[in-house]
């Protein structure tokens, strides 16, 4: 399908210089002897000395950080962009219902790479990480939900003031330094729903990661920034969020904390598909997984789940994330939806296509969120029901102790081994011993 975006892309790659209007290339040649003057002379300026103070520090030997799990080294600024990238890739991290918002995937890649860097101990990496989460749920709840459906990744945008928050916890910011280092990852925050079934979506963690740990490194060095780069009617929730006040960002502070709302996944897909897959596995259970004895399935779900959920064929494992007929149907023949229920080959497995093609969605404007029916006719005219109003995962229902363990070891261990899974997970569960 022929977009904008690809007459444009498709016009610059035929260009060629001979085709320019010579006017055209005297203005263009104009402006760029200004710029390079203009940078040349700009220089010895404070801000540029700042900037490049932090450049040396990023560029080639000097300070990296471990990419844990890879055997890699790197600059801090990419360390924290492929750790955010691989926290959020397999979208079964963590969830504030509230507001959609992915916690804990940008904060991992900046806490990593500034706390190795500094070798912080366990107790600091433990405040750096409460610090960014109740601030980036906090900065997520100021955004709104209309920021979302506007088509704003809140996980990217506020995941980038989140890295900052916790980043200048590591670095030790106070004042205007630490105030500088919130807004300038509130300005930095990007992230669109438009890229969601792509890399770009867990990218969005990455750069979120990334801009955080820029951030403040930046504000250590004296790089300025407006105040109302968060907060004023120009910056990032004046802009991109509702029109002020913005409580919600210091409402309750230190006797309400957002991050009891923060609910880990059961399973590895956005959790608007999480009731699709209980009622899923419920049905499977009903009919002992045998597909064969289904004539049809009609899946009702709330509305989000139909714009954000519709891809009826997936055609790869991050699209059978955003398919919730797949979902669902990974609950009904295989009762799991963990990583390998999202892969490639899950996607063309015959049984799961079998079972997508019985399915058909319908989106009810009353179904309340986090919630699903599902009916299933069977060849022996009967049906079977499934009514998820408590789903796994929700405030609820949340993940067990057991159920965790679980999960880490599943993921973990076949790297490691089981004993090995074992003993990091005791120790990430207790960083201050």
């Amino acid at each position: 399908m022929t977009t904008p975006t690809t007459t444009l892309a498709s016009f610059f790659e035929g260009l060629k210089i001979d085709d320019i209007p010579a006017d055209v290339l005297s203005a263009a040649a104009a402006s760029f002897a200004n710029v390079v003057g203009v940078a040349i002379g700009g220089l010895d300026e404070d801000a540029t000395q700042r900037a490049l103070a932090v450049a040396r520090l990023l560029g080639a030997g000097g300070a990296c950080a471990r990419i844990i799990g890879t055997g890699t080294d790197a600059t801090l600024d990419q360390a924290a962009f492929v750790s955010g990238v691989a926290a959020h890739v397999l979208d079964y991290d963590d969830t504030d219902l509230a507001t959609i918002y992915h916690p804990s995937a940008a904060l991992y890649g900046a806490v990593l790479a500034l706390g190795e860097w500094r070798d912080i101990a366990g107790d600091a990496a433990l405040l750096a990480w409460v610090v960014g989460l109740e601030c980036g749920i906090r900065v997520s709840d100021a955004l709104g939900m209309p920021h979302y459906d506007r088509g704003w990744h809140v996980t990217g945008t506020a995941g980038s003031v989140a890295a900052a928050a916790a980043g200048s916890r590591i670095l030790g910011l106070t004042g205007e330094a630490h105030e500088a280092a919130l807004n300038i990852g509130a300005t930095a925050a990007g992230g669109h729903r438009a890229q969601f079934g792509t890399d770009t979506k867990s990218g969005h963690a990455g750069f979120a990661a990334q801009r955080g740990v820029h951030a403040v490194l930046l504000a250590q060095v004296g790089f300025t920034a407006s105040p109302a780069g968060l907060t004023g009617s120009r910056g990032l929730l004046g802009v991109v969020g509702p029109d002020g006040p913005h409580g919600a960002l210091i409402d309750g502070l230190g006797t309400t904390w957002r991050i009891l709302g923060n609910r880990l996944k059961p399973y590895a897909s956005g959790v608007v598909t999480h009731p699709a897959i209980d009622a899923g596995r419920e049905i499977g259970d009903a009919i002992g997984r045998d597909i064969g004895s289904l004539v049809s399935v009609e899946l009702v779900v709330h509305p989000l789940v139909g714009e954000l959920t519709a891809i009826a064929e997936p055609e790869t494992g991050l699209q059978g994330k955003f398919s919730v007929r797949h979902c669902f149907s990974v609950g009904l023949v295989r009762d799991k939806a963990g990583a390998a229920e999202f892969s490639d080959a899950a996607v063309h497995d015959a049984a799961l296509v079998r079972a997508r093609s019985l399915v058909t969605v319908r989106v009810d404007p009353e179904m309340p969120h986090m919630t699903a029916r599902a009916t299933a006719r069977l060849q022996d005219g009967t049906t079977r029901v499934a009514d998820i109003n408590r789903a796994r995962g929700s405030d609820a229902r949340p993940l067990t102790d057991a159920e965790v363990l679980g999960k880490f070891g599943d993921l973990v261990a076949p790297r490691v081994g089981d004993a090995a899974a074992q003993r990091w997970f005791d120790r990430l569960s207790d960083l201050r011993s």
